[in-house]
């Protein structure tokens, strides 16, 4: 199994569908409602042998998070609640879900944060709908010590992925392409008029996304003024009559054109002259029409820019090859961190018995002191003191050496390590067969992406 030589009460569990493994008719069939999580929480939490929980839902996903009293039950679990919930058979939930547990459920979190099992792989988007899912969860008090611990380690696996690569830097879709190019051009789009000749679905994606990265108005042109007027206003911008484009055209930094038309709209004698009027300030055209609306001969005239849909799928393919390089150094990013949430889940089930042989050596430290009272009721307060911290650190430095050995037992797969330290140090039998567990703790606050 995945999850061999982890605590079996402490092994992650991932279930559900994505965009690769099935498709949006049943994604929306099993899609959550923000507001109906906390009910479909405390119903998840509810089933048997279930001990955390968590729910992702977004467009391109639907994943139940958990961890239970074992693997195996929590599983079935995850796939029978939400096949329930949701009102579809269990086959059906099967032949397009996945399945996940221990270091695969793990990293499948950590690439799901940082963006790498995206449909548009390095957008940013993923990690704020992962942190809203755990804010859900934790205010339903759904999640406890290893979901808590596994979350805010995939928030630092995203920063340090955004931080140490460049997968979110190269644009790629058409729309987001535009904006690259249009920096260079510019260098920056703050203060920028941006003229949409158009009202297509390609056009509006452009705008919007120029509009984001700070292009301050927006003129809509259309030979349907009502389509223009409706647009605008989404856009906060304003409409302007079509057969005004040869005079408004002046006004443009930035020409999205994406019409109907079969022949040019926008021609070299009219980006001349707009040249003209503006003092050869640039001009930058994004013509996404097929057929073209920009005539070539635009791209010959000085300060003029014109790029059009295949220059721009060229930009989107050679920055597709870019983000793979960096995908490939994220997952190494990925790797680190699995190793260090995997050590700390190992260490969870030897702590409690640390924990209980520290205790024992403590009380007997204690009890020798107790026995010695009325020799160290001679010494001064300083040098009581001395002894004290003198005893303290001896029982340290002898512990040191079994306790770091017993938590890197579990390393060389030495899984009755934890039976033998109770019998090594005399602990007592009461608690031996008992399944040791985490303390409970409060969830950390999302900033809290953590040191170690």
């Amino acid at each position: 199994m995945e999850h061999v030589g982890l605590p079996e009460w402490a092994t992650p569990l991932v279930v559900g569908v994505s965009h690769h493994t099935s498709s949006v008719e049943l994604r929306e069939k099993l899609a959550f409602d923000a507001g109906d999580l906390p009910r479909a929480l405390g119903r998840l939490t509810s089933q048997p042998g279930m001990r955390e929980a968590m729910i992702l839902s977004t467009c391109n996903r639907v994943e139940l998070l958990a961890v239970g009293e074992t693997p195996e039950a929590a599983a079935s679990g995850l796939s029978g609640f939400l096949a329930e919930e949701r009102g579809i058979t269990s086959e059906d939930l099967v032949r397009h879900a996945f399945r996940f547990a221990g270091p695969n459920a793990a990293r499948h979190v950590f690439r799901v944060a940082a963006s790498l099992d995206s449909m548009v792989v390095g957008e940013p988007q993923i990690l704020g709908q992962v942190k809203s899912a755990y804010r859900a969860a934790a205010e339903s008090h759904a999640v406890g010590p290893v979901l808590n611990r596994l979350c805010h380690r995939a928030f630092r696996v995203a920063k340090r992925v955004r931080t140490e690569t460049q997968i979110g830097d190269h644009a790629v879709s058409v729309g987001f392409a535009a904006v690259e190019l249009a920096r260079k051009i510019f260098d920056s789009l703050d203060g920028k008029v941006v003229l949409v000749l158009g009202a297509g679905e390609m056009a509006e994606l452009a705008t919007r996304n120029l509009a984001a990265a700070g292009a301050s108005k927006i003129l809509i042109a259309n030979r349907t003024h009502l389509r223009a007027i409706r647009m605008a206003e989404e856009f906060h911008g304003t409409a302007v009559p079509f057969d005004e484009l040869p005079t408004r055209l002046a006004d443009a930094d930035i020409v999205v054109c994406s019409t109907g038309a079969s022949s040019y709209v926008v021609t070299q004698p009219m980006v001349q002259a707009a040249l003209k009027r503006r003092k050869r300030r640039s001009m930058f055209f994004i013509d996404i029409s097929v057929p073209r609306n920009v005539d070539p001969e635009v791209n010959h005239l000085d300060n003029s820019y014109l790029y059009d849909v295949d220059d721009l799928e060229q930009v989107v393919d050679a920055n597709w090859q870019t983000r793979r390089v960096e995908a490939a150094r994220a997952e190494q990013i990925l790797d680190q961190e699995i190793e260090r949430f995997l050590d700390w889940l190992h260490e969870l089930d030897a702590n409690p018995v640390i924990r209980e042989i520290q205790d024992r050596w403590e009380g007997i430290r204690q009890s020798e002191l107790d026995r010695h009272r009325g020799w160290l009721a001679r010494l001064s307060e300083d040098d009581r003191r001395g002894v004290a911290e003198l005893t303290r650190s001896l029982m340290g430095k002898l512990l040191h050496a079994p306790l770091s050995q017993l938590k890197a037992c579990r390393a060389n797969g030495s899984l009755g390590y934890v039976d033998a330290a109770r019998v090594l140090f005399d602990l007592d039998d009461e608690g031996r067969s008992r399944k040791p567990r985490p303390r409970p703790v409060a969830a950390a606050p999302l900033e809290d992406t953590e040191s170690t």
